[in-house]
């Protein structure tokens, strides 16, 4: 199962590793909208929501890599609190984050609910364990 769906400002593509289901946030191509710069529209929550549920329904331990990812968004970060209020497992997180990502975990404290890691290879380290 795989998924490729952009938008002007954000790419969301996942797929299926042995172990993980991985969904990569990032920027995309060619860059922010006018007057928001690194924003993330609704359409990317809604292609982010497709990913990550596709990944609940893999079966697999679901990991959300935001290594290439400016700006968390409130609409991006409420996608990633979906699974726990559906009685799920919230998704592993891979980084390294940006500056303001990990802000935005803390200033929402939100960041201790998260399983994080430093880089996508080491969150797949641990989904073989």
């Amino acid at each position: 199962m795989t998924c490729d769906e952009s938008v002007p400002v954000c790419q969301v593509v996942c797929g299926v590793d042995a172990s993980a289901f991985v969904v990569r946030l990032c920027d995309g191509l060619p860059g922010p909208a006018p007057g928001t710069p690194g924003e993330h529209g609704v359409d990317a929550a809604g292609q982010l929501l497709r990913a990550v549920e596709q990944g609940r329904a893999s079966g697999k331990r679901l990991i959300v890599d935001l290594a290439g990812l400016t700006v968390l968004t409130r609409d991006l970060l409420n996608v990633l609190l979906v699974p726990i209020r559906r009685g799920g497992q919230l998704p592993w997180l891979a980084g390294p984050l940006s500056t303001q990502a990990l802000r935005r975990l803390r200033v929402t404290g939100t960041y201790p609910l998260f399983e994080v890691f430093p880089t996508l290879a080491a969150a797949l380290r641990r989904a073989t364990v």
